[in-house]
């Protein structure tokens, strides 16, 4: 895959708001994608990673996501 690729895939299938889990090793870059997608579309970037957090913070972080 080309660099570009992921970051044009992931745009049309955000701006189709089709569901979609991205997966890959450390490192690789999916979470500056999609960064990138959400700053080119004006859109606040909130990074949660679920096993950073703390179980007894997850209600607070549920009820802030909707």
């Amino acid at each position: 895959m080309k660099p570009s690729e992921p970051f044009e895939a992931l745009h049309a299938l955000i701006t189709e708001r089709v569901p979609l889990h991205i997966w890959g090793a450390c490192g690789v870059g999916k979470s500056q994608i999609v960064a990138q997608v959400a700053s080119d579309l004006g859109w606040q970037f909130l990074d949660i990673r679920a096993v950073q957090l703390d179980p007894r913070r997850s209600a607070r972080v549920a009820a802030y996501l909707g």
